[in-house]
């Protein structure tokens, strides 16, 4: 790793924790209680492994890997939130995100949930937007973007939480944003 990778980094790894921990107080009252979010580690990329056997036996398999590719996607961005969110013992959720280059929008490119029912259920992307609110606030960006919708289902759920919806225009790959 280079000097100016490795700076960026740690840096980033400042704005993340900060992030996280802002969260974490941000938590409706609800969920302060039951809800303990981490960044993506060692322990949440097993349970990753485990959710991605699930999912092929059930014939429900996602198109991005945690298990596989969060390792090198993360050396890539040293700019990148990630987020696991617990409940106790069970991890409910993970999501993943950069900073646009422009730096005024913060991008959730990968999120997912727990195939098993949770206590967290249905609750996921409500708690991964409070960590991603947090992070693009801590770097000055205005506004929060969902990367490529997997169908129309997601996408009704997202603009029913104020998103609006964006087709694919040339370079910019279809998307949901709003304003923080």
């Amino acid at each position: 790793m280079n000097q100016a990778h490795l700076h960026a980094e740690n840096k980033y790894q400042s704005l993340r924790t900060q992030a996280i921990v802002t969260a974490q107080a941000s938590l409706p009252s609800t969920f302060r209680d039951i809800v303990s979010l981490k960044h993506i580690d060692t322990e949440a990329l097993q349970q990753a492994r485990i959710w991605e056997a699930r999912r092929k036996g059930l014939g429900t398999a996602v198109p991005w890997s945690f298990a596989n590719d969060y390792q090198a996607w993360s050396a890539r961005h040293p700019n990148r939130l990630d987020v696991a969110t617990w409940s106790k013992a069970t991890l409910c959720g993970l999501a993943i995100g950069i900073p646009t280059k422009t730096g005024k929008s913060m991008r959730l490119d990968v999120i997912e949930a727990n195939p098993d029912k949770t206590l967290l259920s249905g609750q996921v992307f409500t708690i991964a937007m409070i960590a991603f609110q947090a992070y693009a606030r801590a770097i000055g960006a205005t506004q929060i973007k969902i990367m490529r919708p997997l169908n129309h289902k997601l996408i009704s759920l997202y603009q029913q939480q104020g998103f609006i919806y964006q087709k694919s225009k040339g370079s910019n790959p279809e998307h949901l944003w709003r304003w923080l």
